[in-house]
Formats: structure tokens, sequence, C-alpha cells
């Protein structure tokens, strides 16, 4: 709604989640493609980690694709000095059935 009025949004809420990263935490690949595309940072840091750092933590695949398409840093460290695509081939290996 604010991108269609022209407005530019880059809030965060109480715990310092940018929209992006919320889009992301809640697997909506639709809402984070159209942020992207609104002009959303998709390198942006909360506390401490990015979009790309919870969409892998949680095997959110579709986020995954959209955040890569559209050329998030795939190398980004979050503040443990992790990457995070490391997380989710392992924990897809090995966690998850």
């Amino acid at each position: 709604m604010f991108l269609k009025a022209g407005i530019e949004y880059k809030g965060r809420n109480q715990f310092n989640e940018t929209i992006l990263f919320v889009s992301a935490c809640g697997n909506n690949s639709t809402l984070t493609e159209i942020l992207i595309e609104g002009g959303c940072d998709l390198n942006e840091c909360t506390r401490s980690w990015t979009a790309l750092h919870v969409a892998a933590a949680r095997n959110h695949d579709e986020v995954l694709r959209v955040l890569i398409k559209h050329g998030c840093d795939l190398n980004i460290r979050d503040r443990d000095g992790k990457i995070r695509r490391h997380f989710s081939i392992f924990s897809s290996l090995f966690f998850f059935p």
C-alpha cells in the first residue's frame, strides 16, 4: 500500500526489524518481491540478521529464490560471523525430514 502510494517506508518495528525482514520471516515471497522492487535494501541488517539469514534459517525456499534473484549478498555474515546459507543447507539435510 505504501509503495503504490509512492511512500517510501524505512521504519523498523519494536524489535528493530525491517519490513523486508518481517516479510522474509513470514515466508511471504510475493510481498518480499514487491518490497525489493520498491527499493528495500536487500542486505539491511536487523539486530543481527538480514532477510537472507532469516529465510535460510527457516528454510523459506521461495523467499530465498526471490532474494537471490534480486542479487542479495550470499556471503554476508551475521553478527556471529556465520554465513546463513550454510545453516540452511545443514538444517535441511540433518534436522528436517
